[in-house]
């Protein structure tokens, strides 16, 4: 079949009009930015004012009183926590006066905390996004607005509103400051031990540390005397990157080599 060329001109034309017009059914846009370092820590993409940046384009003439719902979720579809509209959320509107307007994640503090609406969690709990750690993969934010008075959707669905794709991993063990490996300890009394350490990915997420020492026999595989349960001194879990082993503990033996 043939086409002239300004039948073809003519079909083009028609396409882009209503590609357009479509487009413009919603009267606002969100572009959604999720900016590096990226925290495996869910509170911190709400509680960080430099974690998520939020555009919203109102292209009509009005002023508009909006709650925005959405998902935090991996590209594969395994982990989601998404929060539907229909409702609005338990904190005051978001206002978007006509124009161009800036927001962060911190704005999104209802949304975060599950808003009005149903939060529908896959592959992940409640008590896993409540502890603060998401499962490592490729992440978007995808947002959405609703009017805060008549539910009315004002923006349109995903993939419009989402972010740009973010990698999330898991924190590597703590970095072990204090005894250094091979560090002489000298016996105090009474007895007094200070063990430090720090998290190197900046996590701002409370956490909590198991923490054991054993005593070692092989100098050149400490990780199995850590391992084993047979040579076990002391074990607990603390919240603190910091524990005192004082005379309440038991006693570390002079000339004892110690593993923690």
């Amino acid at each position: 079949m043939r086409y002239s060329l300004r039948s073809l001109a003519t079909a083009f034309a028609t396409l882009l009009l209503v590609s357009i017009s479509f487009a413009q059914n919603e009267p606002l846009i969100i572009n959604t930015q999720v900016m590096p370092p990226y925290s495996a820590s869910y509170a911190d993409y709400f509680n960080n004012t430099q974690q998520v940046f939020i555009t919203i384009t109102n292209t009509s003439t009005q002023s508009r009183s909006i709650y925005l719902a959405g998902s935090i979720a991996t590209l594969d579809g395994s982990v989601r926590a998404e929060v539907t509209g229909g409702s609005p959320w338990g904190g005051p509107p978001l206002e978007v006066p006509p124009g161009a307007h800036e927001y962060s994640g911190t704005d999104l503090q209802p949304f975060a905390a599950g808003g009005g609406g149903d939060v529908q969690y896959t592959g992940i709990t409640q008590e896993q996004i409540a502890a603060g750690l998401l499962p490592e993969g490729e992440y978007q934010l995808c947002l959405r607005a609703y009017d805060y008075t008549t539910n009315e959707v004002l923006s349109a669905a995903e993939p419009l509103g989402c972010s740009n794709v973010f990698t999330i991993t898991q924190p590597g063990p703590p970095l072990l400051l204090s005894p250094d490996c091979g560090e002489l300890v000298t016996p105090s009394e009474p007895q007094l031990v200070l063990f430090t350490w720090q998290m190197i990915d900046g996590l701002t997420v409370d956490l909590q540390y198991s923490f054991r020492l054993v005593r070692l026999y092989d100098a050149d595989n400490p990780q199995a005397a850590l391992d084993a349960s047979t040579d076990l001194v002391y074990e607990t879990t603390t919240t603190q990157p910091v524990l005192v082993y004082n005379q309440m503990m038991p006693a570390l033996l002079p000339g004892q080599l110690y593993a923690w």
